[in-house]
């Protein structure tokens, strides 16, 4: 393999091959070249390789140890011209790490009016996998379950590759530098209805999933990347969701207490919770009447005080049935009658069926 700093070495496909050099330079040579990527690892160009770009070309004269450098362009292309005759040694080298797929070290003579040629195959780790909707929310893929096509896929190793699933609903990620590792993941569908199905933990190995997504987070498991073709599927679910408010309470005093004493210092909670068939996108907005002055900010939910108001939501989707509260630490500052605390959940990533819910009241008093 090679890494930042070594180098594979070249094959010289066709040798000294005849090549017009203007008359100005009937006194050098020159060598070119492809390097590609190898996918079948046959260790020729072939149907479905690749170029690769970007690659490093270093040429050593043998005689004076001078070395000159040039990158592969776009197609995957290089040329070194206005060389001295002589023997030289070409090699390939890459920011990230390949497998090399053609024979080691050539060492070739350049003739005056000649351009040699040197090819070079590497080879990468590749992740595939077939996106689809789970039906029936099993996380398993089975008959009569239909494909997903035109689904971003970005797959995150020491670089970002992006890929889009085709008619049949797959894609596939090619060439990715070897010795790191790729996490997955997919376009999170809630412009089109789907949430993620059920499928792996992303912190926990084993689950016994076609889906290979956390529903949650929206990862797959972290994969050592190797030549060795990975298959990372990603199951979708047409979402239904209700967020919904649960209850107002006021921690540290007695249940069924409404009536508050100007100096009163209590906390007030309040829960929200989703429910449906995919973790949703879950916040919340707990305001208290004037009279009561928020000193601090409670609950599990991440918030900030703003105002007269506690503002909050989860940095991840929660899973249905998940109950959360979001708080206020607060002080009765002066006395007022029949004033509500209100408790509003944040609409979330997809239709809620039940807005009726999204709304909480409590009303007290202070004297």
């Amino acid at each position: 393999m090679i890494g930042a700093t070594a180098f594979v070495s070249a094959v010289i496909t066709g040798g000294a091959l005849l090549g017009a050099v203007p008359a100005a330079a009937a006194d050098t040579g020159g060598i070119s070249g492809l390097v590609w990527f190898d996918r079948d690892a046959s260790g020729t160009l072939g149907f479905g390789d690749a170029p690769a770009p970007m690659s490093g070309i270093r040429v050593d004269n043998l005689s004076t140890g001078e070395s000159t450098q040039v990158y592969a362009g776009s197609d995957g292309t290089y040329q070194v011209p206005a060389l001295a005759p002589g023997r030289y040694r070409v090699a390939v080298g890459s920011g990230w790490t390949y497998e090399r797929t053609t024979p080691g070290h050539v060492d070739v003579r350049v003739r005056p009016g000649r351009t040699a040629t040197a090819d070079f195959g590497l080879r990468g780790g590749e992740v595939c996998g077939t996106a689809w909707d789970d039906a029936d929310g099993d996380g398993m893929r089975e008959s009569g379950e239909f494909v997903l096509p035109a689904v971003q896929v970005t797959v995150n190793t020491p670089m970002l590759v992006q890929a889009v699933t085709d008619a049949s609903g797959r894609y596939c990620a090619h060439d990715l530098p070897l010795g790191g590792e790729a996490v997955v993941q997919p376009q999170y569908l809630a412009q089109r209805g789907f949430g993620f199905t059920r499928g792996i933990v992303e912190s926990f190995p084993g689950e016994p999933f076609d889906s290979k997504i956390d529903p949650v987070t929206g990862n797959s498991h972290r994969y050592a990347l190797t030549t060795e073709a990975l298959t990372v599927d990603v199951g979708y679910l047409k979402a239904t969701s209700d967020l919904s408010t649960s209850q107002i309470i006021f921690e540290g005093q007695p249940a069924g207490k409404t009536t508050f004493a100007v100096g009163d210092t209590f906390t007030v909670y309040g829960s929200v919770f989703p429910s449906g068939n995919v973790p949703e996108r879950l916040g919340a907005t707990l305001t208290v009447p004037a009279g009561l002055r928020i000193v601090d900010r409670a609950g599990g939910m991440p918030s900030t005080v703003q105002g007269r108001s506690v503002v909050g939501e989860f940095p991840q989707r929660r899973t249905p049935g998940a109950n959360e509260f979001i708080g206020a630490r607060v002080v009765v500052e002066h006395a007022f009658s029949a004033a509500d605390v209100t408790l509003t959940v944040h609409p979330g990533d997809f239709p809620d069926s039940d807005p009726a819910n999204n709304v909480l009241t409590q009303t007290i008093n202070a004297v």
